[in-house]
């Protein structure tokens, strides 16, 4: 939860139209998908050991 509060994770969610899904990879892997709606933007944490790493990709207008 600590390194959760130091991310902007709470920020990008804080949106009435967003939505999340947690799975496990093949290899064990937690990753978090999690999207906004209205600002089209798709984020992806993937937890590896203590590290985790964050992709964000924006949708386009069409």
């Amino acid at each position: 939860m600590n390194k959760a509060e130091h991310s902007d994770y709470f920020d990008e969610m804080n949106d009435e139209l967003t939505w999340s899904r947690i799975a496990v990879e093949h290899d064990g892997t937690p990753t978090l998908f999690c999207g906004s709606f209205s600002t089209k933007t798709f984020y992806i944490y993937t937890v590896k050991g203590n590290q985790v790493n964050r992709e964000v990709k924006q949708l386009g207008n069409n």
